[in-house]
């Protein structure tokens, strides 16, 4: 197959995510078992326009507000319609590529992380916010008829709830890139009680939450440090402002793979308090590092994490979070099973699975 993928972000990019890792660890499989593949995607400074990578195609241009969509849409009638693509793989992220309304002649799928919903709310103030909440369901208008891809149960129910028919959507598995190691007693933990938060620092992935939960459990484990990894903008630095005088509280920004996986072996628990996620992977890689998860109740995170078995999901409060964090910490008998379990869980989550059925889809969708 000749495939057209289009991504507001690449791996590249400074602002990638988990979204971005499936959507290349399944393009380079692909690429490897014969089809070839096109991903165009956001220009970012210092990048280049256009580069190999893994055997696939990148092309770079426009800016990640709608820049990025008008340059599809102009790229699709002067370049990329002539190249003959089999199928059009349009990664929903917010804003669509609406690829129906102008692709025509070619096969598309969309694929769908998560639907926005309740991240506007909790993204942009009032009333852009409840505006952007109560339109979204028109941006689908143009899919009704198009097949999705998706990574979980809570994102098919979102679809079905903006009008897309179950019929048309497809569940595929999550993965992750992180070897597990051999046993939960080779992660070397902290000396100190250690929570960590792994991925973008945003209003959307409740840090400030997580920093007040943070601090109510520091009452009763007065050595408790906190390891915020991830990159970020005006609301990262906001966050370290206020936050300068706690000694206990490190921000590393973004980090490689390798010291990624460093930080989530040594810490002992990861947390998040984010009000929604696509599936919840850093779940999964944190169990794959001996790390359980203590992680709010939350659509993706009730799908990443087995509550009480692999991890703990609590009720939507820094509170609650609190006496979670506080209660696994205390009982080690507890922590070890949960810890052991998690890493067991991580096993099944393979990128080659992945891709065997991403690809299975998108030729049953050829035919």
């Amino acid at each position: 197959m000749n495939l057209l993928f289009l991504n507001w972000r690449d791996l590249k990019n400074p602002r990638s995510g988990g979204a971005e890792v499936v959507t290349e660890e399944v393009a380079k499989r692909l690429v490897l078992r014969g089809h070839r593949l096109t991903l165009v995607t956001t220009f970012f400074p210092g990048a280049q326009r256009e580069e190999m990578r893994d055997g696939y195609r990148i092309i770079r241009r426009g800016g990640e507000k709608l820049g990025v969509h008008l340059w599809v849409f102009l790229l699709w009638w002067t370049k990329l319609r002539k190249e003959r693509f089999d199928i059009v793989v349009d990664q929903i992220h917010g804003i669509p590529f609406m690829t129906p309304l102008y692709a025509r002649g070619v096969r598309k799928v969309a694929f769908i992380h998560e639907v926005a919903r309740e991240i506007w709310l909790r993204m942009f103030p009032f009333p852009i916010g409840r505006i952007g909440y109560t339109l979204e369901k028109f941006f689908f208008l143009p899919y009704r008829k198009t097949p999705f891809l998706t990574v979980s149960e809570a994102t098919k129910r979102d679809l079905e709830s903006v009008g897309i028919s179950p019929r048309h959507i497809a569940i595929i598995p999550e993965a992750i890139t992180l070897t597990p190691i051999a046993r939960s007693e080779d992660a070397q933990k902290e000396t100190r009680p250690t929570i960590i938060f792994v991925g973008r620092v945003a209003k959307m992935k409740g840090v400030s939450d997580l920093i007040a939960a943070y601090a109510l459990a520091k009452k009763t484990i007065p050595n408790l440090a906190l390891w915020i990894v991830g990159g970020g903008d005006e609301y990262k630095k906001k966050l370290e402002q206020e936050n300068k005088d706690d000694a206990d509280i490190t921000f590393f920004g973004f980090v490689s793979e390798e010291k990624k996986a460093e930080l989530l072996r040594c810490a002992h628990i990861l947390s998040s308090a984010s009000v929604k996620e696509g599936f919840g992977l850093v779940v999964i890689e944190a169990a794959a590092s001996g790390t359980p998860s203590v992680v709010y109740r939350v659509d993706g995170f009730t799908e990443a994490v087995k509550d009480g078995e692999t991890g703990i999901l609590t009720d939507t409060s820094p509170e609650a979070l609190a006496k979670e964090l506080v209660s696994l910490l205390e009982d080690k008998d507890r922590y070890t099973t949960l810890q052991k379990n998690a890493l067991e869980h991580s096993r099944s989550f393979t990128f080659d699975h992945t891709a065997d059925v991403f690809e299975s889809l998108l030729l049953r969708l050829k035919r």
